[in-house]
């Protein structure tokens, strides 16, 4: 069963999760605006009308584009079984939390540090918005061995286009 991997777009860096995700969550926003830039003539329920709209008319609305996706899920990370019998490039524990930390962390070349999220044929651009480790095991060197990730992106192209990404097909 193919894992969800998160793999930089400049790098070549990748991290295969251990198990899928148990959800996904994603959500976009929408922008509105008044066209006139007077949105107190929209009726409010904190107004001194005393529940009355009176003389208040409705808000001109604009629709102003939507915002990218934001995507957050928890992935988990254990050392019960052996990575390499998970599937290839499956990475340890402990290495697949170095990789994650790096993925998130910009330097002068990589800014921002684009990642593409592969699930199934759903491939999502984004950038690490928050990376949250919880560790809950260790072996007898510190090292974790079990750990859950919380990860929240946000969709991002920066210019990037199908030819560039080798994971599209």
């Amino acid at each position: 069963m193919p894992k969800i991997t998160i793999a930089s777009v400049t790098t070549g860096l990748s991290v295969v999760a251990h198990y899928n995700p148990e959800s996904i969550d994603m959500s976009r926003s929408t922008k509105w605006a008044d066209p006139f830039g007077d949105n107190s003539s929209a009726a409010s329920s904190d107004d001194d009308s005393g529940g009355s709209s009176g003389n208040k008319k409705p808000m001109n609305a604009q629709f102003k584009g939507t915002t990218g996706f934001s995507l957050s899920l928890k992935l988990i990370f254990d050392d019960y079984m052996d990575p390499r019998d998970q599937g290839p490039g499956t990475l340890s524990c402990a290495d697949s939390l170095n990789v994650l930390n790096i993925l998130s962390f910009p330097d002068e070349t990589t800014y921002p540090p684009a990642v593409y999220i592969l699930f199934g044929s759903y491939t999502f651009q984004a950038v690490i918005k928050k990376l949250r480790f919880n560790i809950s095991a260790v072996d007898s060197n510190l090292r974790p061995t079990r750990a859950t990730v919380s990860l929240t992106l946000m969709e991002y192209f920066g210019g990037l286009g199908k030819q560039e990404n080798p994971y599209l097909f």
